[in-house]
């Protein structure tokens, strides 16, 4: 139209020149209009897109986040079942061969040996009643000896025991604190995710607003070759801030840069077979 607005110009047709250029910038201003509208619906799409990805990331990433801290715990779970295990065994060792130890022989004391001998001489010498008295002693004594000596060889075992339940409390202690750890560690790092996916969401929502900002701003061009402002590089839907919304919700419902969704023609199925339609068609 340019080119004929020209012509008849120099041809000196001005009123239809002035006709034709009047058409023409109407025909501009349409069109800017419904570029401006079609750039308006899309920045609203792509911003309505974000949002949708926004709200399908966050539960995902908490069910992503519960299911991890689960694993956390049922790992923790089988250490701890782990070590009582070893608890239980070392103790049944332990009660075995605690049962296998042979209690040594009494060892009298001094006094209790000279009573005996004391006992036996007056016996020797018929004099009964005074080695009576000494049987008498000696039957005080022993129950004194016998349980000290009793108690002695009991503490040992005890002393067996508590060793044992004190290495174990030990090893439970620094179990605990080892999971403790893990179970911290692991919290600090789903935290610090969750702080890096809300900045990562912040970041490319400005970064969107930005480009449809500046896409904005280009004004519409009605011309078959675009400039180079309305010329876009290859990918540019799959890696353009523009269309950040399309690309995480494609991201979170699972779809890949290059990967489609096959959907069925709606006349896949209608083949006419280079008839001419002039009512309606029945198919076999």
């Amino acid at each position: 139209m340019d080119k004929t607005l020209k012509n008849q110009l120099q041809g000196g047709h001005f009123d239809q020149a002035k006709e034709l250029g009047q058409r023409l910038e109407r025909l501009r201003s349409e069109f800017g209009g419904l570029q401006e509208v079609n750039e308006a619906n899309q920045q609203d799409r792509e911003t309505a897109f974000f949002r949708k990805a926004k709200k399908m990331a966050d539960p995902m990433r908490h069910k992503i986040h519960t299911e991890e801290e689960n694993e956390v715990e049922k790992q923790n779970l089988r250490e701890i079942s782990s070590i009582r295990e070893r608890f239980r065994i070392q103790k049944e060792n332990q009660t075995l061969e605690l049962s296998r130890i042979e209690k040594p022989r009494m060892k009298y004391s001094r006094r209790r040996m000279e009573l005996k001998n004391a006992e036996v001489r007056l016996c020797n010498l018929k004099q009964y009643d005074e080695a009576k008295n000494v049987r008498r002693m000696l039957r005080e004594i022993d129950k004194v000896e016998e349980a000290e000596f009793n108690k002695v060889f009991d503490d040992k075992i005890a002393l067996k025991e508590a060793k044992l339940e004190s290495k174990q409390r030990a090893d439970f202690g620094r179990l605990e604190e080892k999971l403790s750890a893990h179970r911290w560690k692991d919290y600090r790092r789903r935290e610090y995710e969750q702080k890096v996916a809300a900045q990562n969401f912040t970041n490319k929502e400005r970064d969107m607003k930005h480009e449809h900002m500046v896409n904005g701003m280009i004004r519409p061009e009605l011309t078959v070759k675009p400039s180079a402002l309305m010329t876009k590089r290859n990918h540019f839907k799959h890696t353009s801030a523009y269309y950040r919304g399309r690309q995480l919700l494609d991201k979170c419902k699972g779809k890949k840069n290059g990967d489609a969704v096959f959907i069925e023609s709606l006349c896949g199925t209608h083949e006419f077979g280079g008839k001419k339609l002039s009512g309606t068609l029945s198919l076999e």
